[in-house]
């Protein structure tokens, strides 16, 4: 089958720009999602859930355009919770540590299942 030769959106954007377009969405997310559900969840589990979630979707539709962006996508996507442990001086201190760092786990297993698929969808 012959195809037309155009490549997809997410082939003609870098890696790099769609994973920081993923950072802000996902930033909207869970900023938005926790002003919209503060009386529900006093925490914020169910933001950073969200957030997550986006993260993960967004790494693994990057990564699997372009398998060679598994080294950097994901510290991409992540930055804010990343500078957020770091610089944060109670980020350890509070249960908010654990969606995160679930969130961070969540994005390396799909980032590498993602490498996986689309580096055998490029061998074919």
């Amino acid at each position: 089958m012959k195809t037309d030769g155009r490549k997809s959106f997410l082939g003609s954007v870098p890696s790099a720009a769609l994973a920081v377009f993923t950072l802000v969405g996902a930033t909207i997310v869970l900023f938005g999602s926790a002003a919209l559900l503060q009386q529900f969840d006093r925490v914020g589990y169910i933001a950073y859930i969200l957030n997550d979630l986006v993260i993960a979707l967004g790494c693994f539709f990057i990564i699997k355009a372009n398998p060679k962006s598994l080294w950097y996508v994901p510290f991409i996507c992540n930055a804010i919770s990343i500078v957020a442990a770091f610089a944060e001086p109670n980020f350890w201190h509070t249960p908010l540590w654990i969606p995160n760092c679930a969130g961070w786990v969540l994005t390396i297993i799909v980032a590498i299942v993602a490498w996986r698929i689309g580096k055998r969808a490029a061998s074919l």
